[in-house]
């Protein structure tokens, strides 16, 4: 069965109401904490990124609050000894088929779990359907970047799904807490 995976778009759904008060100042604050986080990490807005294993890898998404958690985690926490670090925004800059298939692997888990099942895409799409094959699930979340899981950490050559935004100190074994 070879199911066609069409792109989604990436536009904010229209408002159906105004914006209150405190909807409009968290909003603020999100933005507050991407700027500042944009100031002190490096991002990557060139869609030729590559995995790097000399660095830190954060792919971020800067509306999700656990993607910008994990940021602040490994700024704040995890990285005494500055490493470089660099944060993709992957809804800017998708990731292609085999920048996905490596990230699996150093996830070392099935690819089922780098998708998010909750987003409207997934069931729009489909992809619930247990015979699809690991291809078309790449395949799918490279035409729709909002279905990779977020966020990403990659170190030393190991991955892991920053939700919640703790478990990335797992990539940090050498920090005695």
């Amino acid at each position: 069965m070879n199911k066609q995976i069409a792109p989604a778009s990436y536009a904010a759904p229209p408002r159906t109401r105004p914006e209150t008060r405190a909807g409009l100042l968290t909003r603020q604050l999100s933005d507050a904490c991407n700027a500042r986080l944009t100031q002190q990490l490096k991002f990557s807005t060139s869609p030729a990124h590559v995995l790097h294993n000399a660095m830190i890898t954060v792919y971020h998404n800067p509306r999700c609050s656990k993607s910008r958690g994990a940021c602040e985690l490994i700024n704040d926490v995890y990285n005494p000894s500055n490493e470089p670090v660099e944060v993709v925004e992957y809804l800017r800059t998708p990731l292609s088929v085999a920048q996905l298939k490596e990230l699996n692997r150093m996830l070392g888990c099935p690819v089922r779990e780098m998708v998010r099942d909750s987003e409207a895409i997934y069931k729009e799409l489909g992809l619930a359907d247990a015979s699809l094959t690991d291809d078309q699930l790449y395949e799918a979340i490279a035409a729709n970047p909002i279905l990779l899981q977020r966020p990403i950490v990659v170190r030393n050559g190991r991955a892991v799904v920053g939700r919640p935004p703790e478990n990335v100190k797992a990539l940090f074994p050498d920090l005695a807490k």
